[in-house]
């Protein structure tokens, strides 16, 4: 299932997991289910089927996209440049800042290696996250 069905503050939009960006901007549920009625004809499944919520896609998005990317293709999609920002930080916060050990060490927080502070991207070859750094 490529596309799934987005609520964020009472507005809907359609995102595509193929290519991790929306398909339509958000809307208002009535003007939502009229596009859904038009794209999908006979074959339309209630709006409840398939629902991600906005972090589930703002982290799909960042995965393979630069920050400027991620919030060029958040702001397509109809948000306010203050919920594109509020939403990336939220994610890049839960992963993409390295975890902080003790004696100041730090550690990826996808495969958990130690790493050090500044580092741009995790050297494991398997891993390969892109870091940011909060002061």
């Amino acid at each position: 299932m490529g596309r799934c069905n987005v609520e964020h503050n009472g507005k809907w939009a359609s995102f595509s997991s193929v290519i991790d960006a929306f398909i339509t901007e958000f809307m208002d549920k009535s003007k939502y289910e009229e596009w859904r009625k038009l794209e999908y004809g006979k074959n339309l499944r209630p709006i409840e089927f398939n629902v991600k919520t906005i972090n589930d896609v703002a982290f799909s998005i960042r995965l393979n996209r630069t920050h400027d990317d991620a919030m060029e293709c958040l702001a397509e999609s109809g948000l306010s440049k203050k919920e594109c920002e509020q939403l990336m930080y939220d994610i890049e916060t839960e992963y993409y800042v390295p975890i902080v050990k003790a004696g100041e060490k730090f550690e990826c927080p996808n495969c958990h290696k130690e790493i050090e502070k500044g580092q741009i991207e995790c050297k494991d070859d398997s891993c390969c996250l892109e870091f940011v750094w909060r002061d």
